[in-house]
């Protein structure tokens, strides 16, 4: 299924097009991420490590707008990793990862939640 896409990236394509967005590559060197209300952004095809980190919070932001419900629950739970850290994990009890592939930790329980609501 690869588009071509900076291969951090992928898994992002497919939560997004799971909430429903849409993802093309345009021009051979842009994707276009179009979400289901019509509103859209694009990204670069490949990238160096500091654009695809925007890329990828832009992504993330997105798919936060997306997935949203009424009682705006948010998209990560804080959980403990055994080490007296806290990891942020979604529904599938998959970790929220750093830009280097590696699950983000945070000291505190509240610094955990406080980034779970603003990814």
């Amino acid at each position: 299924m690869g588009l071509g896409i900076n291969k951090d990236l992928e898994p992002l394509v497919r939560q997004f097009r799971k909430a429903g967005g849409t993802v093309e590559v345009r021009r051979s060197t842009h994707v276009r991420w179009t979400k289901p209300d019509g509103t859209w952004f694009q990204t670069g095809l490949t990238m160096n490590s500091a654009s695809e980190l925007i890329a990828r919070r832009k992504v993330a932001s997105a798919l936060a707008d997306m997935t949203t419900t009424d009682d705006d629950a948010p998209l990560w739970e804080p959980s403990p990793d055994g080490k007296g850290k806290f990891w942020l994990v979604d529904a599938d009890g998959n970790p929220q990862l750093n830009a280097s592939g590696f699950p983000r930790t945070f000291s505190t329980e509240t610094a955990a939640r406080k980034a779970a609501k603003h990814p």
